[in-house]
């Protein structure tokens, strides 16, 4: 396991030299080599996390992609709806239409009938 390379005499030596005791110099840079050394296995490689970002890149690339796609499935699906949609509208509005028409033949017939009857009974009394 390679670890990071610290000179604790060197750090040692400099603390005495800035006025720390012999004792706690030596405790100070022991420590602190313990604190830097890492286990560089777990570490990336620049090459590694290059690789990584490479592949991350390719994987939104094809996400992207895939997504365009399933965006033009679901815009055609989208179009193909509209148009049912709006033959659907006209043909109901056709169908009202018929049925209005129908509608107004029958209360004008009503209507004269009704006049009809009404002159009947006014001018020819029924005995």
């Amino acid at each position: 396991m390679p670890a990071i390379a610290f000179d604790t005499l060197k750090y040692a030596n400099k603390l005495k030299e800035a006025g720390v005791p012999d004792k706690q110099a030596e405790a100070q840079a022991t420590t602190m080599a313990e604190v830097l050394q890492v286990n560089l296995d777990i570490l990336a490689t620049k090459e590694q996390v290059e690789r990584q970002g490479n592949d991350l890149r390719k994987d939104i690339g094809q996400l992207r992609s895939d997504m365009n796609k399933e965006f033009q499935i679901v815009r055609q699906e989208a179009e193909t709806n509209k148009k049912e949609l709006v033959q659907l509208v006209s043909q109901i509005e056709t169908r009202q239409n018929g049925q209005i028409q129908l509608l107004k033949w029958m209360v004008t017939a009503g209507l004269g009938l009704g006049i009809a009857l009404f002159v009947k009974l006014i001018f020819f009394k029924l005995n």
